[in-house]
């Protein structure tokens, strides 16, 4: 490389063969494509350009005609301390000859460094005088100056030897030492001139075998780069026909794409058909919820009519009550007069002032009894309006319940809707992976197709210096073969991944799908069913509440039954007794008006009989005084007789009439007392069952019926 001898000892550390290349071979297949020479000129240039001065010589030699500005790295130190320059500079290296600088820049070259070397070094260079001083200058300091006698100037003119004959004898003395020295030095040149020849001739049939060998060599590596240019025919062609089958694969996968979009169309169709049954089933929802919300509001209405009413019934019953106290008030005031008209009808009317007496009891026993009624009503009254208003609550409870069941379903439907739009949301972000997966599909194809070119090129760069490099070549070719096998593989493994991915994708996709619809189908079915569930309990719970109302009502009426059947029953026994007693009494009255008619008739037809007897003892008067004294007695008998018959018909009239103005004023009470019972029967209408009403009505009937008919009776 430097045109020096070899200077380093290698030793093998395997098995293997030494071929000795000759320079003329060294210099075609590794100096020249490595190495690159400059001028001065041009390396003047490049240093302009950024480049910087490498000396290579040793320092004394640099310090003294070393370029200004030029780092200075000895040959035998640049392997060790390469790693101090800078290896994004160009270096431009330089020595004397271009020997050595050429060797540097070698070693640079193999290391990666950007290196030229000065042609010629710095002797064939403009400013090279002061290095070929020096490189004089230090011949001439290893080597005296030594003349080497002419042997053509031998016969020199004797005049001019004789001339200088002492001067030439000192000449001839140092000439003979000097001749000496250089016939030793002749005679080793001539050993190492006859060695070399040698060494020519042994290099020249090393050098003829190497060509042969080389030529050998050449041939096979023909033959073999031959090889590998079908083989990389192949390759292109398979890299070919793998265009073509992921042109059909891409191909397919634009088919899978628009058969996918088509999926999608219909996926968005279905799920814009969904949120519109959707919306249909929440504005269904409401319509049903806003019914539900009418029928409770009606049946609040309902509610509050049916407690206006009730606060009209009881102001109508307090009012009815305090009618009642009036006319009770009236009773006792008649009940009074009934009493004065017992003091005047005297012991004549004793058993008539003692029924008096027994009704007024049993009149205030009955105002006791209506007033502890009164309070027993108003006790109901609350606790019926109690009854309303934990009716109210419950029903306020339930509609909060049916709020809550509309809020419930309201945020069903938004999560269903924001679950649909994250599924959906999911599904684009899948494609969208895909159609990455896709792009870096082919991607990584383009980037194979250019590496499949970029090995085509640089297999054909590998043939023009396969001389050069038939290590990286074959090497290469093995890494080729090996990275086309395996990205053949791999595109072949991506491809399957890509399609069984793909695949995959789709029916999960498609299974996610029909989940997701079955879900939904289930969800909405879920809604119907809970809807359905809702009105059904609804209904129910409208039904559960009218049968409660009815069953409140029932246990009322049976309370109210139960707790006044037997104030009923007393009051019915009382009225009865009271109407017994009344008929008693009336009978009595009946009986004592008919004796007082009776003896009303006696008297009067007594009256007559004395009347047609005073006549005609009047018309008589003309018998005799003894008659006439008698008939006088008689008639002042008789006039007694009729005084009497008149004060008892007088006594008898009156006691007729208190008879008849009790019996006037009993028809009065029991009149009163059938509209109080028609009032009473009339406000627990509501509350009693129409057959036990009509039962006690046709009882009242009954007995009024009774009572009348033992009047008409007793009056016949």
């Amino acid at each position: 490389m430097s045109d020096s001898r070899r200077n380093a000892t290698v030793t093998m550390l395997s098995d293997g063969q030494l071929m000795r290349l000759a320079k003329s071979a060294f210099n075609e297949l590794i100096r020249e494509p490595t190495l690159v020479s400059v001028s001065y000129n041009q390396a003047l240039g490049l240093v302009d350009e950024g480049a910087i001065w490498l000396d290579v010589r040793f320092p004394d030699e640099h310090q003294a005609t070393g370029i200004p500005g030029s780092t200075n790295l000895p040959l035998n130190a640049l392997r060790s301390k390469m790693r101090s320059l800078d290896a994004e500079k160009r270096y431009v290296v330089y020595c004397d000859t271009g020997g050595r600088s050429s060797a540097g820049a070698f070693l640079l070259a193999q290391r990666g460094f950007d290196a030229c070397y000065l042609a010629g070094g710095l002797m064939h260079s403009p400013n090279g005088a002061g290095a070929k001083d020096t490189a004089s200058t230090k011949s001439q300091a290893r080597k005296p100056a030594i003349t080497v006698p002419d042997r053509r100037n031998s016969s020199a003119p004797p005049t001019r030897r004789a001339a200088h004959a002492p001067r030439d004898r000192r000449s001839t003395e140092l000439a003979a030492g000097h001749a000496q020295r250089m016939a030793q030095e002749l005679a080793a040149v001539k050993r190492e001139l006859e060695q070399a020849l040698k060494l020519k001739s042994e290099a020249e049939d090393a050098r003829q075998a190497v060509e042969r060998a080389m030529k050998e060599r050449l041939r096979r590596e023909h033959e073999k780069i031959e090889a590998d240019a079908l083989q990389a025919k192949k390759a292109i062609e398979e890299s070919q026909r793998l265009k073509k089958e992921i042109l059909k694969i891409r191909q397919a996968a634009e088919k899978e794409e628009n058969a996918r979009a088509g999926r999608q169309r219909d996926f968005d169709r279905n799920t814009a058909d969904s949120e519109k049954r959707l919306f249909e089933e929440k504005k269904r929802l409401e319509a049903d919820f806003q019914k539900t919300a009418k029928a409770l509001a009606d049946l609040e209405q309902e509610r509050k009519r049916a407690e206006a009413k009730l606060r009209e019934e009881m102001a109508a019953l307090e009012k009815r009550t305090e009618e009642t106290q009036r006319r009770l008030a009236t009773a006792e005031k008649q009940k009074a007069e009934a009493e004065n008209a017992r003091r005047a009808a005297e012991e004549a009317m004793e058993d008539s002032l003692r029924t008096t007496r027994a009704q007024l009891e049993a009149d205030a026993k009955l105002q006791k009894e209506a007033a502890v009624e009164l309070a027993r009503l108003k006790k109901e009254v609350e606790e019926a309006r109690s009854a309303m208003e934990l009716e109210r609550n419950r029903k306020r409870m339930r509609e909060d319940e049916l709020r809550n069941f509309r809020q419930e379903t309201e945020t069903r439907l938004q999560q269903e809707e924001k679950r649909l739009k994250a599924e959906q949301t999911r599904h684009e972000e899948n494609l969208a992976r895909l159609a990455k997966m896709r792009e870096s599909a082919e991607r990584e194809i383009r980037e194979e197709r250019e590496a499949l070119k970029r090995a085509s090129e640089e297999a054909s760069k590998r043939l023009a210096q396969a001389q050069q490099l038939e290590q990286e070549l074959e090497s290469a070719r093995r890494e080729t073969e090996s990275s086309v096998q395996r990205k053949r593989e791999e595109l072949r493994a991506l491809e399957e991944r890509l399609r069984a991915d793909e695949k995959k994708m789709m029916q999960r996709v498609q299974d996610t799908l029909s989940v997701e619809r079955q879900k939904l189908e289930a969800e909405l079915a879920g809604s119907r069913e809970a809807l359905a569930r809702a009105q059904k309990q609804a209904r129910e719970a409208a039904e559960a509440e009218r049968r409660a109302a009815e069953q409140e009502a029932e246990r009322v009426i049976a309370e109210y039954k139960n707790a006044h059947q037997s104030v009923l029953a007393g009051e019915l026994e009382k009225l009865r007794a009271q109407r017994m007693q009344l008929e008693a009494e009336a009978e009595r009255a009946q009986r004592t008006l008919a004796e007082a008619q009776r003896i009303q008739r006696e008297a009067q037809k007594n009256q007559k009989n004395a009347q047609r007897e005073l006549e005609k003892l009047r018309s008589s008067e003309k018998r005799s005084g003894q008659e006439k004294a008698k008939l006088t007695a008689r008639i002042h008998e008789l006039e007694e007789q009729f005084s009497r018959a008149s004060h008892e018909f007088e006594a008898t009239e009156r006691a007729r009439q208190v008879a008849e103005a009790a019996r006037d004023a009993t028809a009065a009470e029991l009149e009163r007392q059938q509209e109080e019972e028609d009032r009473l029967l009339d406000d627990r209408q509501r509350i009693i069952g129409p057959d036990k009403l009509a039962e006690l009505k046709r009882m009242r009937d009954r007995l009024v019926g009774d009572s009348q008919g033992g009047k008409r009776r007793k009056k016949a």
